[in-house]
């Protein structure tokens, strides 16, 4: 468990993309970033993009504290669809990528009843990931943006 927590504290760290604050402070504010990420190229972003299943590291600049329910999802090439978790409730949709563009479709989700701070940590990963419009993938993290750039949510490669 200290292993596993040394590690995540590296990884953390080195994923101050907007900034990081536990889920219940106030974010850091930063400039906003206009420019589009760097990107790899088309075939290795997606390829990246549905080769494993992502556990969500930072929600719109607050990091997600670990525990055993923390949102995940995972891409199935062939039937277009997503699945995973909001850290509460199942979800699922369809999706569609264009080069480093990443359209949701409508989220469907089951409806379970959660603690408050699950609840709070869904509602902002759903709400997050409506908002999703490029992403940018490597072997260990995945990054979802909106249409200007701005880091939605960060992600990395569950451990299997």
């Amino acid at each position: 468990m200290l292993k596993q927590l040394m590690i995540s504290t590296g990884f953390i760290s080195f994923l101050t993309i907007t900034g990081c604050a536990s889920m219940t402070s106030t974010p850091v504010q930063s400039e906003p970033k206009p420019a589009s990420p760097v990107l790899p190229a088309q075939s290795e972003n997606s390829n990246l993009l549905y080769a494993q299943r992502w556990v969500a590291t930072e929600i719109n600049g607050f990091q997600v504290q670990p525990s055993e329910k923390m949102p995940q999802i995972q891409f199935d090439s062939r039937s277009k669809r997503f699945s995973g978790s909001d850290g509460c409730n199942q979800i699922m949709g369809s999706f569609s990528t264009t080069d480093d563009r990443l359209n949701l479709g409508q989220i469907a989700s089951t409806k379970m009843m959660c603690t408050d701070a699950n609840s709070l940590t869904a509602t902002q990963y759903q709400q997050a990931l409506e908002k999703v419009a490029r992403y940018r993938a490597s072997s260990q993290l995945l990054v979802l943006f909106d249409q200007n750039g701005q880091t939605l949510i960060a992600l990395k490669k569950a451990d299997q």
